[in-house]
């Protein structure tokens, strides 16, 4: 059964000034190293962590909490199978919030294009 749907977009334009801004003290505020890494060889990291910012953000809207109640970015872990479908651990407050609400595990999907990333997260039972 479906217990919650979060959709998110992000902007690419305004992600690539954050990340231009901040730096390493802005993807590391919101991703793991392990996340980084996964992501450091690419010639344009940008529209690959705005995709997975998306998906954070859209976990929170399924799980109903946004970024509170003791949840933190790193509590949501983005990443892919061995097929390159996209997934999302959850650990910390994150999983516990997930647990009570009798949630098993994310369905999740991402895209982006040149504008922007989208990213969709369903919180299922089973």
């Amino acid at each position: 059964m479906v217990l919650g749907v979060g959709i998110d977009t992000v902007s690419l334009e305004r992600f690539r000034a954050a990340v231009g801004r901040w730096q390493d003290r802005f993807t590391e505020r919101l991703f793991t190293p392990e996340e980084i890494e996964a992501l450091a060889g690419r010639a344009d990291p940008v529209p690959s962590f705005a995709a997975r910012f998306a998906l954070k953000e859209a976990v929170l809207k399924a799980l109903g909490t946004g970024l509170r109640d003791g949840i933190a970015w790193h509590d949501i872990i983005t990443g892919k199978n061995d097929l390159g479908k996209p997934e999302v651990v959850l650990t910390g407050r994150a999983r516990e919030v997930m647990e009570a609400l009798g949630g098993r595990r994310f369905m999740v999907s991402i895209s982006h294009d040149v504008h922007s990333a989208v990213a969709v997260a369903i919180l299922a039972d089973e």
